[in-house]
């Protein structure tokens, strides 16, 4: 007798929203969640900022090649560089407040968008400590029901807690640009090897995404990897200029064999959606 096939994420996310009512995005995360996010006080650590933070000490790099190794923090929800020099260039500042600036709109543990939620903070000795101020989306915010009603809590809520944001139009855009641009970092630090890698990755990460129904959906990575990998594959022209591919024939016919892979779970994604 077959083992009978496990249902996707994607497919108890659709059975959670049918009974929740949720935003199928919310009833996604939830299924791929791995329980209640225990946030930790100044702590910028997180899959949401690290991109954020990775991008600006390249950046940081670019502009003062003496620059020192940032100390990241995040004080009431907000990414902060603590102990930046006195003699720092003025395109330093720039980098960081423009930083600071996507880190407020951003949830610091997901990719998703986020703004300031009062949390609790956990430490492993104690458990929950105390209420605190984090940028988080719905999914990764998380107060235990026996506090919220802790005058404490409830004190900074009013004073912080920022009213509940408007899906993003340009939401899309947003995350395709974002992988796009991890694409390109890691064709530019390891060629074809590290692209291929990468591009098995991505695919592999599609098994648990929604195929179209998310910012960070399936469809959104292909055109994300179509799209950083276009000027490697064919001919670009810009501004009247024709810059031949940059990749090899072999190399190009293994990066369209990569892709196809990645369309090819796509169309499977797509299918099981249909059937559930």
């Amino acid at each position: 007798m077959m083992p009978k096939k496990q249902s996707t994420a994607a497919q108890k996310a659709r059975q959670r929203q049918a009974v929740t009512g949720e935003k199928y995005t919310i009833a996604l995360r939830a299924q791929t969640s791995s329980g209640p996010v225990r946030h930790r006080p100044f702590s910028a650590r997180g899959a949401g900022w690290a991109p954020i933070i990775e991008r600006a000490e390249r950046q940081l790099s670019e502009v003062w090649a003496a620059c020192p190794k940032p100390h990241w923090e995040e004080k009431f929800g907000d990414l902060c560089w603590k102990y930046v020099p006195a003699d720092a260039p003025m395109d330093v500042w720039r980098v960081v407040r423009a930083a600071v600036k996507e880190a407020s709109g951003t949830c610091q543990t997901c990719p998703s968008p986020g703004r300031k939620r009062v949390v609790w903070d956990w430490d492993s000795y104690y458990g929950w400590v105390m209420p605190w101020v984090k940028t988080c989306c719905d999914v990764c915010y998380h107060v235990p029901e026996h506090l919220r009603n802790d005058r404490t809590y409830l004190d900074l809520v009013e004073e912080y807690e920022e009213a509940e944001l408007e899906p993003a139009p340009v939401g899309c855009c947003v995350a395709i640009e974002e992988v796009a641009s991890v694409v390109r970092d890691r064709f530019d630090q390891g060629g074809v090897p590290a692209l291929l890698v990468k591009l098995g990755e991505l695919r592999e990460s599609m098994r648990s995404r929604s195929p179209h129904y998310d910012v960070f959906s399936g469809h959104a990575v292909v055109l994300a990897v179509e799209e950083a990998c276009a000027p490697l594959m064919h001919r670009v022209w810009q501004a009247g200029v024709v810059s031949e591919p940059v990749l090899l024939a072999p190399e190009r016919r293994q990066v369209l064999r990569a892709i196809d892979d990645m369309l090819g779970v796509l169309s499977e994604m797509v299918a099981e959606e249909h059937r559930g």
